[in-house]
């Protein structure tokens, strides 16, 4: 696996650290893994792209995960103020997951995609990235 899940409950904060390869098949395996997590519905996430050596997702990767998502249950007991955010300072990264990130929005789910790690950092309410209480992955 080429990610971490990390928990910080007194955040209420799932980070993902990702690394090495991203493919469509990696994207699935965490949906599944954040989705199973027992407090998947209340809290925030923090997606670091930004240790990605390949990035192998495609457009048809894309619309699978958001058709999976779009009819997962858990989302629909999901918080709906939880903020999700990407960092993904790579263009292709960037502009992959601001692909993803409106095609979500078609289904209620707001995802903010960001170049610059301290407005990332920000926009969660952080002001450095925590790694505690490895979950997953």
């Amino acid at each position: 696996m080429t990610y971490k899940i990390y928990e910080d409950p007194e955040r209420s904060l799932f980070t993902v650290s990702f690394g090495g390869l991203v493919d469509d098949a990696e994207l699935l395996r965490l949906m599944d893994e954040l989705y199973r997590l027992p407090n998947f519905a209340n809290f925030d996430q923090f997606i670091d792209f930004s240790r990605i050596k390949r990035y192998a997702v495609t457009p048809n990767g894309m619309a699978n995960y958001n058709a999976i998502s779009k009819d997962r249950p858990e989302r629909a007991v999901a918080k709906k103020n939880r903020k999700i955010v990407v960092y993904a300072p790579d263009d292709l990264a960037f502009g992959m997951t601001r692909l993803l990130a409106t095609v979500a929005s078609n289904s209620g789910v707001d995802i903010e995609v960001f170049r610059d790690l301290p407005k990332a950092l920000d926009f969660i309410g952080l002001d450095r990235l925590p790694a505690q209480s490895e979950k997953n992955g």
